[in-house]
């Protein structure tokens, strides 16, 4: 249940943001700057609730790339890595993500994504190890801040599957 509020949540975020560009579509175009590449470092904590399993949160690291069409629309790649422990079994968690990312203008901006990603968990006793993978659907929310043409920074809470979510910073650079 838990889940689908939040995922309703999102959903709910995602469209009002993009209805919003929609309306305004018009009357922003005049000021949006053409297409340019970025690049940036992620770094945060994979929020894991897992009912059967005490587990940890994951610390991550990861890095994006992207390219912006105009100010406000992005194709976004994104790689996080992270691990964690349950009693004497290590975890190793690696995610790929491919989204689409609104970003609303001004300075101070909303930012909505939604996308594919892949997760791959490999589980280690030290005997023994297993992997597993899934994919599938991802919704983010957040807010930035755009320190000149340049640099910007993000904070972000993003859905990555039923039990696992991404709560974290970004910081990027347009080249």
């Amino acid at each position: 249940m838990k889940y689908c509020f939040r995922f309703v949540s999102a959903v709910f975020v995602v469209t009002s943001a993009l209805f919003t560009q929609c309306v305004y579509a018009e009357a922003g175009s005049a000021e949006d700057s053409g297409g340019q590449l970025y690049g940036g470092l992620k770094v945060g904590q994979f929020l894991i609730d897992v009912d059967f399993l005490d587990i940890d949160d994951a610390d991550v690291v990861g890095f994006m790339a992207g390219y912006d069409f105009g100010e406000r629309f992005s194709l976004q790649l994104e790689y996080m890595t992270g691990d964690t422990d349950a009693g004497n079994v290590d975890f190793d968690i690696d995610t790929f993500g491919g989204y689409g990312v609104f970003r609303s203008a001004g300075n101070a901006y909303i930012m909505g994504k939604i996308g594919l990603v892949k997760e791959d968990l490999t589980a280690s006793n030290g005997l023994t190890s297993i992997s597993e993978d899934d994919s599938g659907t991802s919704l983010g929310i957040g807010a930035g801040f755009r320190a000149g043409e340049h640099l910007a920074a993000e904070l972000e809470y993003t859905l990555i599957e039923e039990d696992m979510d991404f709560l974290g910073a970004t910081f990027y650079a347009r080249f």
